[in-house]
């Protein structure tokens, strides 16, 4: 099984693909913009729709 997430600015949108390539499952939700928690919150749930057992994430900060 191979799964694919698409990052982008307006939505979310996430793929689960069979051995040859073909769409078993999608699904799109918004991507709540200017809101990094939620932003990483609704990328995890993505992930997790597709039946991932362990999902991780981490934020890096910029410092001035």
């Amino acid at each position: 099984m191979r799964m694919g997430l698409d990052l982008g600015g307006t939505e979310i949108k996430a793929a689960d693909l069979d051995r040859n390539g073909e769409t078993r499952f999608a699904k799109r939700i918004a991507n709540p913009r200017h809101d990094c928690t939620n932003s990483i919150e609704a990328r995890v749930s993505q992930v997790a729709s597709l039946g991932a057992s362990s999902v991780g994430a981490s934020i890096v900060k910029r410092r001035a």
